[in-house]
């Protein structure tokens, strides 16, 4: 079981100031950052939320990445304001930060087939109340927050016969089905990328990794014996991350924590 906030705060103060060894956060955005909700389009970012964000970009020795499942351009729409921040999109399939960019090889190879593919499940489950696709650019979300538990199952025992494109797995989340390329890109994969970039090969970094979901595992897993790992929850479940957290509200606190003690 991961160890509580207490032990949290005592581990990040232990933590070599990031003056002398920078600091990467690293936050999965829903249910992270801000409260899951129905549908992807309801979810709010708090403006203290975005204002502390912007300010934590801003100091030195500290980098932010926002790693999501969510598409680059979805994720502008609600964390544009914020110019030094580095995004990962598709669950790492796309990468962009202060004057960079990177799309993985075989997630742009598929745009073509995925737009066609999310065309057809929209058809294929519109009679199916409660469960909606999610059209991405690099891959694509078959959500069924929303649906009963016999409709969930319909859903699965579908999706269980569906052939799939060549190139292309399923991989299940939080209330989601996602369909992604294969040999395709990870989170983990994504936080590698930023930290490579942002890291000075003699000094190098800590990253406080943030995450809710079964696809952020990847991120714990990968993650140096030095980082911080967080999970997102309240519910009993396994994970490698080394801390847990009950929710957003709870990380937003945690960094106007870091914020007052620089």
């Amino acid at each position: 079981m991961p160890h509580d906030e207490t032990a949290l705060y005592r581990r990040l103060r232990q933590m070599p100031p990031p003056r002398i060894c920078p600091w990467l956060w690293v936050f999965d955005f829903d249910g992270t950052l801000v409260n899951l909700e129905a549908h992807p389009n309801q979810v709010k970012v708090p403006q203290p939320l975005l204002n502390d964000l912007l300010q934590l970009t801003q100091l030195p020795g500290h980098t932010v990445a926002i790693i999501s499942g969510r598409t680059i351009d979805d994720l502008r729409t609600y964390l544009g304001s914020i110019p030094l921040l580095w995004m990962a999109g598709d669950h790492g399939a796309e990468v962009l930060g202060p004057d960079w960019h990177w799309i993985h090889g075989n997630a742009a190879a598929l745009t073509r087939q995925f737009t066609q593919l999310a065309q057809e499940l929209s058809r294929q489950l519109s009679e199916l109340p409660g469960v909606y696709v999610e059209a991405k650019r690099y891959s694509l979300g078959i959500h069924y927050r929303l649906a009963d538990d016999e409709t969930t199952r319909i859903l699965k025992r579908m999706l269980a016969t569906m052939p799939m494109p060549s190139g292309m797995a399923f991989k299940h989340s939080h209330l989601c089905v996602e369909i992604r390329p294969v040999p395709g890109p990870t989170k983990a994969d994504a936080m590698a990328i930023i930290r490579n970039q942002v890291q000075s090969p003699d000094i190098g970094s800590l990253a406080l990794v943030f995450g809710d979901d079964q696809t952020d595992e990847d991120m714990f897993q990968a993650a140096y014996r030095e980082d911080v790992t967080v999970w997102i929850g309240t519910d009993a479940r396994t994970t490698a991350a080394e801390f847990q957290m009950d929710s957003p509200h709870r990380v937003a606190a945690l960094i106007r924590w870091a914020l007052a003690g620089t």
